[in-house]
């Protein structure tokens, strides 16, 4: 009986760490969660907190709700915020702080889109976290409002402290920015311990299962 309940216990804390490893430390990734964005969108200026678990910062972003095609759910972020053209500057960033482990990689995930509106029509953003950054940047073609040809973006980062910072900023600038949706942040498992889950989990849950039944 002890020996099960060891078992046992071995198989519930393999699903835990797997289920830790899959679920993604950002919140409101979608940026479904905030004040309701009106058409073709809302300026929000360095500071604003409106979209919940996020900080603008730079020269503002816009908000983007039905004006445009979303990734995941019904609104975006353009990094640029032209929504009221004038006399610029308009390269905005927003930012998210989330609870990490120092030493341990990250993966962030996003989908990643352009303003059909205006030029450049390469745009481009930096992601950074934790003192790590890199520039990505999207090709608008003939993307249109119902069709943004959202592609999947990915930045690894290690984190150096208990607590992580993730700017996305744009390197735009002219009011058509780089458009951002569906943000995650997951922990990287290392590849023991991958091998690990994928053979004790089997083997214990089996035999723990026939020992139940007799």
């Amino acid at each position: 009986m002890h020996r099960q309940a060891i078992a046992f216990s071995i198989v519930v804390s393999a699903v835990l760490l797997s289920s830790q490893a899959g679920a993604t430390l950002i919140v409101n990734g979608s940026f479904e969660s905030g004040a309701l964005p009106t058409p073709p969108g809302t300026t929000l200026t360095s500071g604003s907190t409106d979209i919940t678990g996020w900080v603008v910062g730079g020269h503002g972003i816009d908000y983007i709700g039905t004006y445009w095609q979303a990734s995941d759910g019904g609104r975006s972020i353009d990094l640029d915020s032209g929504t009221i053209l004038g006399a610029g500057p308009y390269d905005g960033s927003i930012s998210q702080t989330f609870v990490t482990t120092s030493g341990q990689e990250y993966r962030v995930g996003f989908d990643m889109a352009g303003n059909p509106d205006g030029g450049p029509a390469l745009k481009v953003l930096e992601i950074s976290a934790a003192g790590q950054s890199s520039q990505l940047s999207f090709l608008n073609t003939d993307q249109t409002h119902g069709a943004m040809d959202y592609q999947p973006r990915a930045f690894d980062f290690v984190a150096t402290s208990s607590t992580t910072t993730l700017t996305f900023t744009s390197l735009s600038g002219t009011g058509y920015g780089p458009v951002i949706d569906n943000v995650s942040v997951n922990a990287v498992p290392e590849p023991a311990t991958v091998l690990l889950l994928l053979g004790i989990l089997p083997i214990f849950t089996i035999k723990w299962c026939r020992r139940a039944i007799r």
